[in-house]
């Protein structure tokens, strides 16, 4: 059976996360309650979701920064947790893309991270760290990095719980923890109204006409020390760009990174969508859409939040990729791979390595 707690504190930094967090506070813990804690350190502090609070799921919502060195400035806020009969929390695992290295370092660093947050409390509770399930950690698992062994010294401690989007492969890596499927917000979810509002822009938005061919472009500086290998990448994304406008004339857009500047490309090119890519999967089906990108986890959160099969196209195996984070890259490759496991139509996801087999998979994609 479950568990069931009257009050869940969450702990995210984006709107996929959040989506993950809340469902899994509903549909796995039973909450009647969060408490929402955003870390606002993505994208130079600009993050904006979370606002305002739900009640009566999300009562209550308090900024704060992951660089704070102290918890202090939040442990008042636990109050609100102790008024219900029992709480726990809920940590979205997430490491920045200099950190993906899939290294000891990573777990470590949460360990600290889940001690400090162990500390704010006044008695013991559980910890339900959720992940994405692809092996955050490095492989095998070094001393110190997080699992329930090196929590156990922590007086607040009591299990760790490890919840998954992709289970299976998290305990084929790293077997003796307790790991658990992290739920899906099905059609008839009382969680759908409740992300709406929460990811909804604002009274006068309405939702735009999306196209046949979205490509979820992602920054592309740095990642090279060399200049021509930083040619060579943008030559490549030129030529698969030209390839999806041959294949669907006038019916490609691209969607920004937050992090790029909307002048840097034709504005019919671009998808206006003011509020995060998750809102689009929750209100309405994209099975018809071809998803493109390197990497973007917008090219998996359709299926792995909503169970939604958009036709997929994965960048990251035909891009050029610096020798100096092959961990991270073999990594992603096998987050795609695994999600590409779960489709009930695996012909629809492709992860293509040449740019043969990308107008290969191109022609039957676009033929489904």
């Amino acid at each position: 059976m479950n568990p069931r707690y009257d009050k869940v504190a969450i702990f995210c930094e984006t709107p996929f996360q959040l989506i993950v967090c809340l469902n899994t506070a509903v549909g796995y813990l039973h909450a009647k309650e969060c408490v929402v804690f955003p870390v606002q350190d993505m994208y130079k502090s600009s993050s904006r979701f979370l606002v305002p609070p739900q009640p009566p799921l999300i009562r209550h919502v308090y900024p704060v920064r992951r660089t704070q060195a102290s918890q202090t400035s939040w442990q008042g806020h636990w109050n609100h947790l102790r008024y219900g009969k029992n709480y726990t929390l809920l940590d979205f695992m997430y490491k920045f893309p200099r950190d993906m290295s899939f290294d000891a370092a990573v777990g470590i660093r949460y360990t600290a991270r889940c001690r400090q947050i162990l500390q704010a409390f006044d008695k013991k509770v559980p910890y339900y760290m959720v992940e994405e399930g692809i092996g955050e950690y490095s492989w095998p698992r070094r001393d110190g990095e997080l699992c329930a062994d090196t929590l156990a010294s922590c007086p607040m401690f009591t299990s760790l719980t490890h919840v998954c989007l992709l289970p299976d492969l998290y305990r084929t890596m790293y077997p003796g923890e307790t790991v658990v499927q992290a739920p899906t917000i099905g059609p008839d979810s009382p969680l759908r109204p409740v992300v709406r509002r929460q990811l909804w822009p604002g009274e006068n938005f309405r939702m735009p006409a999306l196209p046949k061919v979205l490509y979820f472009h992602q920054p592309l500086d740095g990642r090279f020390d060399n200049t021509d290998d930083d040619r060579r990448l943008r030559e490549r994304e030129d030529a698969v760009l030209a390839l999806l406008r041959q294949a669907s004339p006038g019916r490609v857009q691209l969607k920004l990174h937050p992090r790029e500047p909307e002048d840097a490309y034709p504005a019919e090119e671009l998808l206006q969508l003011p509020a995060a890519w998750e809102l689009v999967p929750c209100m309405q089906s994209i099975e018809e859409m071809l998803l493109v990108s390197e990497n973007s986890t917008a090219l998996i959160s359709p299926k792995l939040l909503f169970d939604q099969e958009p036709k997929v196209l994965v960048l990251e195996a035909l891009f050029p990729q610096n020798p100096a984070t092959e961990g991270a890259h073999q990594a992603r490759l096998r987050l795609m791979e695994t999600v590409r496991g779960t489709y009930r139509d695996p012909r629809r996801f492709c992860i293509p390595r040449t740019m043969e087999e990308l107008e290969e998979n191109l022609a039957r994609l676009m033929a489904l």
